[in-house]
C-alpha cells in the first residue's frame, strides 16, 4: 500500500496518497528527492525493480512560496552536515536538520527546502552549526 502524508500545520498529518497521485501499489527500494528544475517544488523518484518513477509536485503553480538553503562551512565542516536551522515567517516557525544522506538506498539534493505556503517574507533564519557557531540572517528574500 502506498502512503503519502501531508502536514496539516497544526501538529497533525493526513494521509493523501490518492490525492497525491500515489494510487498504485509499489514495492520500492530506492528513493531520491530534489528540485529537478529549480522551481521550488520537491518531486521524488523511486524505483521498484524496473524503470525509475517520477512523482511531480506543482505547488508553485498554486501560488505557494518556498526557500532553499545551501551551506558552506569553514569551522564545522565544509558541507554543513548537522546544521540545525530555524526559519521564522509571519505565518509560522519551522525547523530542520540538514542531513542530505538520510535516505534509504538513495540521496537527497544538497539543500534544505522550506515550503512557505502563503508566507511572503522570511523574518529570520537561525543556523546552528555542529561546532556551536550560530548565525542569524534577517529579512531574507524568498522564491
Amino acid at each position: 500500500m502506498s502512503l503519502l502524508y501531508f502536514n496539516n500545520s497544526n501538529g497533525t498529518f493526513s494521509e493523501e496518497a490518492s490525492a497525491g497521485g500515489l494510487s498504485s501499489i509499489l514495492n520500492a527500494r530506492g528513493f531520491g528527492a530534489g528540485d529537478l528544475d529549480n522551481d521550488g517544488e520537491d518531486p521524488f523518484i523511486t524505483n521498484s525493480g524496473g524503470r525509475p518513477i517520477l512523482f511531480r509536485s506543482d505547488a508553485s503553480k498554486n501560488g505557494k512560496n518556498y526557500l532553499r538553503l545551501s551551506f558552506e562551512g569553514t569551522v564545522s565542516n565544509r558541507d554543513g552536515y548537522g546544521c540545525f536551522v530555524k526559519l521564522v515567517t509571519e505565518v509560522r516557525v519551522q525547523t530542520q536538520l540538514y542531513n542530505p544522506s538520510n535516505a534509504y538506498i538513495g540521496q537527497r539534493e544538497p539543500y534544505l527546502h522550506f515550503g512557505l505556503g502563503s508566507a511572503t517574507f522570511v523574518n529570520a533564519i537561525e543556523v546552528n552549526w555542529p561546532s556551536g557557531v550560530q548565525r542569524t540572517f534577517e529579512s531574507v528574500a524568498i522564491n
